[in-house]
């Protein structure tokens, strides 16, 4: 059997559109843009928009997270004077790095309360102590041992808030639940049998507290700021929650960042 060749010409837009709709909506339709050919125009004009919009919106709108892999204190090595010259250079590029980025919102490790720089009442000693040690500031030349030891065993983000240069600093877990780690944390340390397996899951609950605490934040449409900051040790990994579920239901796409700042040593930070 041999088909003929129709020479059809090619389907219009309309004709297009008619093979999604039933008859019945097809002669509604077509009688509209037929009747009202300025009006169809402007309806599918004002579609388009708002389509580019939205989607510019949402290329408009992502938020960067960047993990500052840190070295942090711990007692253990409050003798060990190599061990605090490590963490005081890992925490030194952290302050540059905030120095360099004002407009970034900070979540700090192992706080329990949002603190708005510099505190008025939070730990005045420690606070006062650190205004006597950095009269002027971070030090550009020199540092002393005082002023090292200090800020390894403080941290760059809380003495930056002591001395007021950055604006606040975000928890990373509620007051109950840094509670219960710090808790379980001091019973894992102490089991050397299961030390290590047990770490790896509280690690992870630590994670999980402050990636909350990221979201609560970003879904107060009050803030604004398109870069957060998360200053926690190194051995942490974040990247698995950015890569999944997280913002889905935010409308808000994210590109996340790990800086690795404590290269340099093997121990825990």
């Amino acid at each position: 059997m041999q088909i003929q060749n129709l020479n059809l010409a090619p389907a219009t837009l309309t004709d297009q559109c008619f093979l999604k709709y039933p008859k019945t909506q097809q002669g509604r339709i077509s009688k509209v843009i037929t009747k009202y050919p300025r009006v169809a125009m402007a309806v599918g004009g004002a579609l388009f928009a708002s389509a580019a919009a939205y989607f510019y919106y949402l290329y408009q709108n992502v938020i960067e997270i960047v993990h500052l892999g840190q070295l942090h204190w711990v007692e253990e090595l409050a003798e060990n004077p190599e061990a605090i010259e490590q963490i005081w250079e890992s925490q030194c590029k952290i302050a540059n790095y905030l120095l360099e980025n004002p407009e970034a919102e900070i979540f700090n490790e192992g706080l329990s309360e949002d603190i708005e720089c510099p505190p008025r009442s939070p730990r005045p000693l420690e606070a006062a102590y650190c205004s006597k040690l950095f009269p002027n500031g971070i030090p550009v030349g020199e540092w002393s041992w005082d002023q090292k030891n200090f800020f390894a065993e403080y941290g760059a983000s809380q003495t930056l808030c002591w001395l007021g240069k950055i604006k606040r600093l975000h928890r990373s877990a509620s007051p109950e639940e840094q509670a219960t780690l710090d808790h379980d944390m001091q019973e894992v340390w102490a089991d050397h049998k299961n030390r290590w397996v047990e770490m790896y899951f509280l690690k992870y609950r630590s994670e999980r507290n402050i990636i909350n605490q990221i979201k609560t934040f970003l879904s107060n449409n009050k803030n604004k700021s398109r870069k957060l900051v998360i200053v926690y040790g190194s051995k942490h990994d974040f990247s698995r929650f950015f890569e999944t579920y997280f913002f889905s239901s935010y409308l808000q796409r994210t590109k996340f960042t790990k800086i690795d700042y404590a290269p340099f040593s093997s121990w825990e930070g």
